[in-house]
């Protein structure tokens, strides 16, 4: 039992945020939800809570704590929220220091046309199914509301493609598609997989190409307790030696539970050099967080990966600190 802890609470201002919410024509957006997420300032979002826009285009949202927030509009007439392809997109960044924000004017803006072609691996391609890729994008900063991409698009039977994306730093990532995994990105022959792309409103981006490979990797394994037995509750978070990839739309993470067998199976990571280690439990969201990822770094058990390589690796099951 802990004893002789003090802890100081400082009062803290909750603020009222109003406004108005127009699309990019100018004109009152007629209805609605609108989330107010809180992020770390990061790009990892902490919180969120949501206010209802008027008739009229006019919210209120109460009670706010100070911090660093992003004001979306996640439903609405002509507003459907991610991974619908809208035409247009609603946002604005909001910082709360404790007095109330009025009259904030929240605009919409016209969302990018991307174009390009699918690139196909030479052995297999005659059984894939052009109408059954998905694209995606995800933006730099990801919410929970957001983590399944935003713009989906589908691909022609010439595996050409249009995608609707919205204005800001994004990845390309493929959504939904079981027999692929994502190769590289590029841009009029730039490998941009990694380091995203800058969007602008309405901006027509086009020479895009988006490699898909059938070689899927695999890590799998068990994880032993400190009596040496099979341990059946467990999360294995895997991580890159390169903290530059621990960034919020990074594809170099991956992580497992324990099969009833109390194997782990961790599929589609890039090749690369990593971490993993098994841990009692970890919190949601912390699996991708750097300064959770810093201190778990030190006991974690290096691997690499090559591409299509199926591994295997046995773990020590560890406390979380």
């Amino acid at each position: 039992m802990l004893s002789g802890i003090d802890v100081t609470l400082a009062p803290a201002r909750l603020a009222r945020i109003s406004g108005s919410v127009v699309d990019a024509d100018g004109k009152p957006v007629t209805g609605g939800v609108l989330m107010l997420m809180q992020t770390n300032g990061g790009g990892f979002f902490t919180g969120a809570s949501a206010g209802q826009i008027k008739p009229d285009g006019t919210f209120t949202i109460v009670n706010v704590a100070p911090g660093e927030y992003v004001l979306r509009v996640m439903g609405g007439p002509g507003f459907p929220g991610p991974g619908s392809g809208a035409a247009e997109s609603i946002s604005a960044n909001v910082t709360v220091a404790g007095d109330d924000i009025n009259g904030l004017r929240v605009t919409g803006v016209r969302a990018s046309t991307v174009t390009g072609r699918i690139i196909l691996p030479q052995a297999g391609s005659n059984a894939i199914r052009p109408s059954s890729i998905q694209l995606v994008t995800v933006s730099a900063q990801v919410t929970p509301i957001m983590n399944g991409g935003v713009g989906g698009g589908r691909v022609a039977d010439d595996l050409s493609f249009t995608l609707k994306v919205e204005p800001g730093h994004q990845f390309i990532r493929l959504g939904q598609t079981q027999d692929l995994m994502l190769k590289a990105v590029r841009v009029n022959g730039e490998d941009v997989t990694d380091s995203g792309i800058v969007f602008r409103p309405n901006e027509d981006v086009g020479g895009v190409e988006v490699e898909v490979t059938t070689q899927h990797s695999e890590l799998s394994g068990t994880v032993s307790d400190a009596r040496g037995q099979v341990a059946k509750d467990y999360s294995v978070v895997v991580f890159s030696r390169d903290p530059r990839r621990w960034t919020t739309a990074s594809r170099y993470f991956g992580g497992g539970r324990p099969d009833q067998d109390g194997r782990f199976k961790v599929r589609n990571l890039p090749p690369g050099d990593y971490y993993a280690i098994a841990l009692d439990y970890v919190e949601p969201g912390s699996d991708t967080d750097p300064e959770f990822l810093e201190r778990i770094r030190g006991r974690a058990t290096e691997f690499s990966l090559n591409e299509g390589q199926v591994r295997a690796l046995d773990l020590k099951l560890l406390s979380t600190p």
